[in-house]
């Protein structure tokens, strides 16, 4: 493929030759310019494939002794992209644009969306909301609804959070035919005020709460063109998440509540203004659970807040009450979600759960749940992210890389004993 960046944060790991890990070809422009900058790569490349293949097509003519100056003295000037069938325009590298979503304008993206040009944008979004953002951040983060409203493009909303959706959406984009988007909530530890080991779970947090829930928008598929695939609880307006507490007694035990966005926000230091921490005794009566809050209308709301439930660094349970801001930041992520679900079932793929099983018969056997599709890769996922330290049990973020492969390889002998025995 051939890559081309945005300067600025996007660079700054990898813009200094030959220390970037690209193994192949790569761009970078002025911010701001990188869709210009793909589109420019794309046209350059694909004038010299036309030029490659009408000196294959005029060799082909004249072996058949079918040249005829007349008609075929121009080939090499006029053959353009449109006049290339599928096998010859596969011989193209795809060309990628790589860019933060807040230093991408909608024209310039707008306008590749509507051509024909198979060219992939990745927009890399580090705020999932924009409570607290400036304007730019604030119309990044609505460029993938608004791909899916324009429509005719394949559209992919993902999260480093979920690695094996975002996985099959790089591939999907890059065999549809035309030009795709792809927003990708990519949390960045420092402009986000996280720790570095916080970053995976802040990034699945993000899909769970409804933060950025996962979408594909594929205009191939007729039946079923917007796929809500991966988001867990597609049923439910909120996802449901457990924790550990330790009671008085120091015994551990584990609370349910209802996921919001808030549970997601209050980890983050930049959000820090929209919480006020609170111990069990000051909770009053006239404090709702913020789930319940959300059920409210207006005026049942009068005179009452809304708190949430969290765990300390010692597995406390502690409540924060959420501000007004950050309780219209959850209706605006719950409408979102209502949308896209209204729009998946309409389209023709209606959500489903992990419970949904197919009817049955009298008298037949009912079938076996199906196995998660991506079963395989989160296994493989969650051993990968236990390597790098980012695991919920903390004793894999304390031991080193030479007892973890002390581990594995004793791990490995006792499996290969027991085969044997």
């Amino acid at each position: 493929m051939v890559l081309a960046l945005q300067q600025g944060g996007v660079t700054l790991w990898s813009g200094s030759y030959p220390d970037n890990p690209h193994a192949n070809p790569w761009l970078s422009h002025d911010r701001g310019e990188a869709p210009a900058l793909a589109e420019g790569l794309f046209h350059g490349m694909s004038r010299g494939l036309a030029r490659e293949l009408a000196t294959c097509r005029l060799a082909e003519i004249e072996v058949k002794g079918e040249f005829d100056r007349a008609r075929h003295a121009r080939l090499a000037d006029t053959l353009s992209w449109s006049d290339l069938d599928q096998d010859e325009q596969s011989l193209l590298a795809p060309v990628i644009m790589v860019a933060e979503a807040e230093g991408a304008r909608w024209d310039d993206i707008s306008r590749i969306l509507s051509g024909d040009l198979p060219i992939s944008m990745v927009l890399l979004d580090s705020h999932g909301i924009t409570l607290d953002a400036d304007e730019a951040a604030r119309r990044a983060v609505s460029y993938a609804n608004q791909a899916v409203e324009q429509g005719g493009a394949f559209v992919l909303q993902g999260s480093t959070g979920h690695p094996g959706h975002l996985i099959r959406g790089v591939v999907n984009s890059l065999q549809s035919k035309g030009p795709s988007l792809l927003r990708i909530y990519t949390p960045d530890p420092m402009a986000n005020g996280l720790s570095g080991e916080q970053v995976a779970e802040d990034a699945s947090l993000a899909l769970r709460s409804r933060a950025v829930p996962l979408f594909s928008y594929d205009p191939a598929s007729v039946e079923s063109p917007l796929s809500l695939s991966g988001n867990p609880e597609q049923d439910a307006d909120w996802t449901g998440h457990t924790f550990e507490i330790r009671d008085g007694s120091g015994v551990l035990e584990d609370v349910k509540i209802v996921l919001t966005l808030a549970d997601w926000a209050v980890h983050q230091l930049r959000f820090k203004k929209h919480f006020t921490l609170l111990r069990k005794g000051q909770l009053s009566d006239d404090m709702r659970p913020l789930s319940q809050y959300l059920d409210m209308d207006q005026k049942s709301r009068a005179g009452l807040s809304a708190y949430i439930c969290l765990p300390d660094s010692g597995k406390k349970k502690i409540y924060a009450k959420v501000s007004s801001a950050m309780v219209h930041a959850c209706e605006q992520a719950l409408s979102q979600w209502q949308l896209l679900k209204t729009r998946a079932t309409s389209s023709g793929s209606a959500p489903c759960t992990d419970q949904q099983t197919a009817a049955v018969a009298p008298g037949q056997a009912p079938q076996a749940a199906p196995e998660p599709i991506l079963q395989d890769q989160e296994i493989l996922v969650e051993r990968l992210l236990a390597l790098c330290g980012y695991s919920s049990d903390p004793a894999y973020f304390k031991q080193s890389l030479r007892d973890f492969l002390g581990k594995s390889a004793k791990d490995n002998e006792d499996g290969a004993d027991n085969v044997q025995h």
